[in-house]
């Protein structure tokens, strides 16, 4: 059950609202410009995912948020929250396009666990 459903980041909002309103020539316009296209992007890897959640009858006795707001002295923000009967699942929606790699050993020198 969706409860909390999928909107647009605040952020996504004002820089269509900045970007339509500067002038091409502006010199901030392109970083602007490209920094919207990556927020669409995301909103749109979040928006597909929650309607793909929609259609999973086995989350039907489960709820479900879209952009978690966590407060505290570092907030921190959920794309997609999952509460089930027996578990809470999070979720962080990449969308990324060409090829991502992953190595297989960390090189920091630090362990913490």
């Amino acid at each position: 059950m969706i409860i909390k459903p999928f909107e647009p980041s605040p952020l996504t909002k004002g820089l269509q609202a900045l970007v339509s309103r500067l002038q091409p020539t502006h010199l901030q316009y392109q970083k602007l410009q490209q920094e919207l296209k990556n927020k669409e992007a995301g909103d749109f890897g979040e928006q597909y995912i929650m309607k793909q959640l929609q259609q999973i009858t086995l989350l039907n006795d489960c709820y479900i948020f879209h952009n978690v707001m966590l407060p505290s002295v570092l907030p921190m923000q959920i794309d997609i929250l999952i509460i089930a009967p027996k578990a809470i699942i999070l979720l962080e929606i990449k969308n990324i396009r060409g090829t991502v790699q992953f190595k297989t050993k960390t090189t920091s020198a630090h362990s913490y666990f």
